[in-house]
């Protein structure tokens, strides 16, 4: 049995397509989510200035409006209505732009994929041994020690960001509310920025180590790779022999129209039927003038009965003749004789037709 380090043939195209068929491609989940993530960010910066006009029109409509909210729920609830509808508006309108940020993130990398095939009920995937096997696997281990790093440089991003905003979070004192505001803003934005840096990084490694891994999985074999060729091509042997069947059929086809001017029919009664001739001025021997087995012989009898050709029973001579002799090529000459006789009664037929 052939193991991995036999495989050392990248995949082929037909192999790819196979595989994409039934949903295998070199997929990064994680490239996939930081795109995700990063539109979705950028949408939200864009969305904040618009959310605060809303809740600041809202927090304003309801002090003005609080007598007549209080002594009426049906306000109340139009109120709290009309908040949920322009904030979902946005928050919808972040959540589309973040799918569509998938979307656009898999056609890119993988390209279209539909399949059902990962669907399909599989007794395996609920094998235990098999689950253990791909958290102790080589791919389980570079999440974990991905996942140590992710916690690292997160860590690392948090303490520069601290580091640059902690005099004025922690002593807000001598600045003006504005200010205050200002740093926490630009506080929030840096993190968000460092973060998204980091899960930029790790969703390129994750993207070039997908592929790789793939890659590697689908390699081949040479043996896979003419097994390949077989199923898809046919055996080359057997496509040889058919071509010669061919060849031999058309040639077959070719001398059809001579059996009139054949002798005589050999026949296996009707699986294997020879027509011979003879011509004593310019052959040394009798040729194969035209041969065929199956529906082919029983034409080539018809046709010889058609034009008064006797037709001899010779089960042995006419396998062999069928077997060794080609088409236009003269007989063997272990055959001579039994061939020499038949001739010599069809000589000695009134009806005969022969011309030696």
């Amino acid at each position: 049995m052939e193991n991995q380090a036999d495989k050392s043939q990248d995949a082929t195209p037909y192999k790819l397509e196979e595989a994409k068929k039934k949903g295998q491609v070199g997929k990064s989940h994680e490239f996939v989510s930081a795109c995700s993530l990063c539109v979705m960010s950028f949408g939200i910066c864009i969305s904040i200035p618009k959310l605060v006009n809303i809740l600041s029109i809202q927090t304003t409509s309801w002090i003005k409006n609080t007598n007549e909210i209080v002594k009426s729920p049906i306000l109340v609830i139009a109120q709290l209505k009309s908040f949920a509808g322009d904030a979902f508006e946005i928050i919808g309108s972040i959540m589309a732009l973040g799918v569509l940020a998938a979307v656009l993130s898999s056609l890119l990398h993988i390209g279209s994929v539909f399949s059902l095939y990962p669907l399909k009920f599989d007794l395996e995937k609920l094998n235990p041994v098999n689950g253990i096997k791909k958290i102790i696997s080589i791919r389980g281990l570079v999440e974990l020690f991905k996942l140590v790093l992710k916690v690292i440089f997160f860590a690392i991003a948090t303490f520069f960001v601290w580091r640059q905003f902690k005099v004025q979070i922690l002593h807000p004192g001598t600045l003006s509310p504005y200010a205050i505001l200002n740093s926490w803003k630009t506080a929030l934005v840096a993190m968000t920025v460092s973060i998204l840096i980091v899960f930029i990084l790790f969703a390129i490694f994750d993207l070039w180590y997908s592929k790789r891994e793939f890659a590697k999985k689908m390699r081949m074999s040479t043996r896979d790779i003419k097994d390949e060729y077989r199923k898809r091509e046919g055996d080359p042997e057997l496509k040889n022999k058919r071509k010669k069947n061919l060849v031999e059929l058309l040639r077959n086809l070719g001398g059809a129209s001579k059996i009139r001017n054949a002798d005589v029919i050999i026949t296996n009664p009707t699986h294997v039927a020879v027509a011979l001739q003879y011509r004593s001025k310019t052959m040394a021997l009798p040729i194969v003038l035209t041969k065929g087995r199956g529906f082919f012989a029983k034409f080539i009898i018809k046709r010889a009965k058609m034009h008064g050709i006797p037709v001899y029973r010779r089960p042995s001579l006419a396998r062999k003749l069928y077997a060794e002799v080609a088409v236009n090529n003269v007989i063997p000459t272990s055959e001579q004789q039994i061939i020499a006789d038949i001739y010599k009664e069809i000589i000695k037929s009134p009806n005969s037709k022969v011309f030696l």
